[in-house]
């Protein structure tokens, strides 16, 4: 796995592209799609490699009690300060582990709800992953998987870069590479990782797309303005689980419930 240095190291970069409208974007759909299969009672939630805590805090906010581990102490102490700076720093607890010794902090399933987003991609075995998540979470639990769609890797080159060659590799094609965090990246089409979830004893609720459309939007400077900006969080609201626009979408998110 992809060492917590590098992390540290760039988290000033990754910080400043958080409030860029597609990252919004993400972050919303994600919370919309999630909320759809949560009870309306608080819950013992944990955001496994949570990074610098977009995901948790809302959640916190909500008035859930979030664990969120991550590998990177920088990202950690940035999630510490924006929960202080937030209020809600007494709902939420704090470990430094690298996902996959996840099982070994946590020995009873003691979580109602499990997400793992965008960290599946950087490791070279995504069922070791998925049962390193999966083992804390009780039974019944909700888990949330978010990743790169591979399907948009194609739809890129082709429509924004005008890269038709490139376009054609990526068909095939299941890695790319992060400059920011330095490091190779494995992408997988929902369909290829559902077997993974099931095969770590979860059954799927929900497939959906993020960000069906946005990405294919050339012009950012029209996301930066507010009524197109929320036109297009509805649009996106409404295609993430519509057949076949999810297919399309840079990222997918799965929802499943442990057996």
């Amino acid at each position: 796995m992809t060492s917590a240095d590098k992390f540290d190291a760039n988290m000033a970069q990754w910080l400043s592209s958080l409030d860029q409208p597609w990252n919004r974007l993400r972050y919303s759909v994600f919370q919309a799609n999630l909320k759809r299969h949560l009870p309306g009672h608080a819950l013992r939630v944990l955001d496994a490699g949570g990074g610098s805590g977009s995901d948790a805090i809302p959640l916190a906010q909500q008035g859930h009690h979030v664990t969120l581990a991550d590998f990177s102490g920088a990202m950690l102490d940035e999630a510490r300060s924006q929960a202080k700076a937030l209020d809600v720093a007494e709902r939420m607890q704090f470990v430094q582990a690298d996902l996959l010794e996840l099982p070994a902090h946590f020995l009873e399933p003691v979580f109602d709800v499990v997400l793992c987003h965008n960290v599946l991609q950087y490791l070279d075995d995504a069922q070791a992953g998925m049962h390193a998540i999966c083992g804390p979470l009780k039974p019944d639990g909700i888990v949330s998987v978010i990743n790169i769609n591979r399907y948009s890797d194609l739809l890129q080159a082709a429509l924004l870069r005008h890269d038709l060659s490139e376009a054609l590799a990526n068909l095939d094609t299941h890695e790319s590479f992060t400059p920011l965090f330095d490091t190779p990246l494995r992408h997988y089409a929902g369909e290829e990782l559902i077997p993974v979830l099931e095969a770590a004893g979860c059954t799927l609720l929900g497939h959906y797309g993020v960000r069906c459309i946005n990405d294919y939007i050339t012009d950012n400077a029209l996301k930066t303005d507010p009524t197109f900006y929320a036109r297009l969080e509805a649009l996106e609201m409404t295609l993430s689980d519509r057949y076949p626009y999810y297919l399309m979408a840079r990222f997918f998110q799965l929802i499943g419930r442990k057996n």
